[in-house]
């Protein structure tokens, strides 16, 4: 017969042999719930804090042979930590502010849109515009907490009410309601593949721009603008244009006119070097695009010089007051 362990040497591995020690003839139950007490207790055993430590001190024992600071296991095992969850909390931000991942929406869409076919508004623009701020605003949800940077693409459905309808019995304009998709791209210089990819597929373009500290980076605005101007596929399509003057709020915000003023010298001296090269590649991305030639020859550019192109409106937009009423008013004109 076996002997059953006494309570002095009785050890928490030992419970997995409990099972043997229950008398013959006992209730199969009691045998089973004893097997499984011994593992619980084996498994509770194994994040003890004793076997916590004994593998912390197994590794730094292995790192100290190697040569490596245990500190320096602690920053990167910390940096490991802090990226992941990072991502984690990003992921789940952004589906519960915009539902859809982009790589989700934008896989739906090309299952049932056709190459070349307009299906959503885009918003770009540089860093630090208001892109984000302006879709969260469509949305619903904007806050006053400024900008809010982002170096992914955001892609959501947004509601907006057409008042182009016909005239009712009492004369005013009936009201639709549309839903539109709106893409937020991101403006840092490094991540322009992302707006070349979506170009193709425009409907419309929305352009923000910080109306505050416009003047002192006006040459990064206008060569982003004159480079969407001059896309190839944008061009192809006639994709027309808003500029939105975002912070038109502050007191230091620059006016419209001036705005739209600065940006056609500024292009000006911009399409000398990109007007008269040909387009090489495709929108599918075969090949190298060149930007197509945008305004007049002989004359100075105008934004009104592309009307019968490619539309371009400015106006003074305030995410920060709520004042979105003329981008909702495109995107209703486009969808």
């Amino acid at each position: 017969t076996t002997t059953a362990p006494t309570m002095e040497s009785f050890d928490v591995h030992d419970i997995d042999d409990l099972a043997s020690y229950v008398p013959a003839g006992a209730d199969a139950n009691v045998g089973a719930a004893a097997a499984g007490a011994g593992a619980d207790a084996t498994h509770a055993s194994r994040l003890s804090p004793s076997f916590l430590r004994a593998v912390h001190d197994a590794i730094a024992s292995e790192l100290a042979e190697e040569g490596v600071p245990i500190a320096l296991f602690y920053a990167l095992f910390t940096c490991l930590l802090a990226l992941l969850v990072t991502i984690a909390v990003n992921a789940l931000f952004g589906r519960f502010l915009f539902g859809k991942t982009a790589g989700e929406t934008a896989a739906a869409s090309a299952a049932t849109s056709k190459p070349g076919s307009g299906d959503a508004v885009l918003l770009a623009g540089a860093c630090g515009a208001g892109k984000t701020s302006l879709l969260m605003a469509l949305r619903g949800s904007a806050s006053t907490l400024g900008t809010v940077t982002s170096m992914d693409v955001n892609d959501a459905s947004v509601t907006v009410e057409d008042a182009r309808g016909k005239k009712t019995k009492s004369g005013s304009a009936a009201t639709t309601t549309k839903r539109a998709r709106v893409v937020d791209l991101p403006g840092h210089p490094r991540l322009r593949a992302k707006i070349d990819a979506h170009a193709s597929r425009a409907r419309g373009v929305v352009f923000v721009l910080d109306a505050v500290d416009f003047a002192a980076n006006r040459g990064e605005v206008a060569e982003r603008l004159h480079a969407l101007l001059a896309d190839p596929a944008i061009r192809k399509r006639r994709v027309p244009f808003l500029v939105a003057c975002n912070k038109s709020e502050k007191i230091a915000a620059h006016p419209v006119d001036f705005v739209r003023k600065r940006l056609e010298k500024e292009i000006e001296t911009l399409r000398g070097a990109s007007d008269g090269l040909e387009d090489t590649g495709d929108a599918s991305g075969g090949g190298p695009k060149r930007a197509a030639p945008i305004g007049i020859e002989g004359k100075a550019f105008e934004f009104e010089h592309l009307r019968k192109s490619t539309a371009v409106d400015v106006v003074a937009i305030s995410v920060h007051d709520g004042d979105v009423e003329a981008v909702k008013d495109f995107i209703a004109r486009v969808a």
